[in-house]
């Protein structure tokens, strides 16, 4: 359940300690009284909250990152980061690290972490996007864990608490898969495949609140119709009604629901629209270099294979549908509002 949080409540006991000590050292007597006055909050600061997260490639905090051999974090960004997760789990004092390594080949290595979040995965179904558990064996590709097993995993091993703050983001693959992996026969059919996979998810993330109360924040995804990769192909306008149909499904299975939701699709629309409003120079070139990259996938992108030095900061997106350092910035900056109002 919601509750107010003031922003000494938010800053967790690392925090506290960094302001107290900063004003201090200003002095004066206003500085002293700011002190006493930071000093007798903090005294009342309850430890971070946890923050879990559940989704897709854009929370992955590296489950594939063995298939990368070393060359980066093998995350789907500009590496090493950081993703919005974690820049969420800062702000507010804490941290949150990956639940698992798995795929392509390497076997499973439980982490124990609460970022459950698996690239390629879909909301409630298998095969997920580059699944090839059924042509080349179990965890031979990326293993998609769906964001409902993840869920299911984390009740098994452990509750949802009522200061925890649980993020969802997910719905993207299950379009990739109705209009690219496995195309559905009309574009009718795949429209209602993904309304079911919103509908799922309202599910899922009603099943949290139930489950503990947690403080849950949902975003929106994505218009993939005008995202690098698709914006001047044959599945624009499929991709795009698809995704809006998604989003439209999830918030009226969402309805009155205690939860908060954070518009990145409109969000993602402003800052591909009107880039230098948000201290960008582009809002679809991609950052990365994805001709010199192993399969062209961004888990292989770096500082040192962008198309410019800072690319990882001027541009939205690191490939054709990821995010860079910069844009998962700006959608963190989204979520804290959603979280602190």
């Amino acid at each position: 359940m919601w509750r107010s949080m003031s922003s000494v409540a938010l800053m967790g006991p690392a925090k506290c300690g960094w302001r107290r000590r900063a004003i201090v050292r200003a002095g004066g007597r206003w500085a002293a009284a700011a002190a006493a006055g930071i000093l007798a909050a903090c005294a009342s600061v309850q430890p971070a909250p946890r923050v879990i997260s559940f989704g897709d490639s854009l929370s992955d905090l590296g489950t594939y990152g063995a298939r990368t051999e070393g060359r980066t974090a093998g995350r789907f960004t500009t590496n090493p980061g950081p993703i919005w997760v974690e820049i969420v789990a800062a702000e507010i004092g804490g941290s949150v690290t990956g639940y698992r390594r798995a795929g392509w080949g390497r076997g499973e290595h439980v982490l124990g972490g609460l970022a459950y979040a698996e690239g390629g995965a879909r909301v409630a179904e298998q095969p997920g996007s580059n699944n090839t558990d059924a042509t080349a064996g179990a965890g031979s590709g990326q293993t998609t864990m769906p964001v409902r097993e993840q869920i299911s995993i984390h009740l098994q091993r452990d509750e949802f608490r009522a200061q925890d703050i649980v993020l969802v983001w997910a719905g993207a693959n299950d379009i990739f898969r109705h209009a690219l992996f496995a195309p559905a026969p009309t574009v009718e059919a795949g429209e209602a495949r993904v309304r079911d996979a919103a509908r799922s998810l309202a599910a899922e993330v009603r099943r949290i609140v139930a489950a503990g109360q947690p403080r849950v924040v949902v975003l929106t995804i994505d218009d993939y119709g005008e995202t690098p990769s698709a914006r001047n192909g044959p599945n624009r306008e499929k991709l795009s009604r698809w995704s809006n149909a998604f989003n439209a499904d999830l918030i009226a299975g969402l309805q009155g629901a205690p939860v908060r939701f954070v518009d990145a699709n409109r969000l993602l629309r402003e800052m591909r629209n009107e880039p230098a409003r948000f201290n960008l120079q582009q809002g679809l070139a991609p950052a990365c270099a994805l001709g010199t990259l192993p399969q062209r996938s961004v888990a292989f992108c770096s500082i040192e294979t962008l198309v410019a030095p800072d690319a990882h900061l001027t541009h939205l997106y690191a490939d054709g549908v990821h995010l860079t350092t910069a844009g998962h910035r700006l959608v963190a900056q989204e979520v804290l509002r959603a979280i602190r109002h």
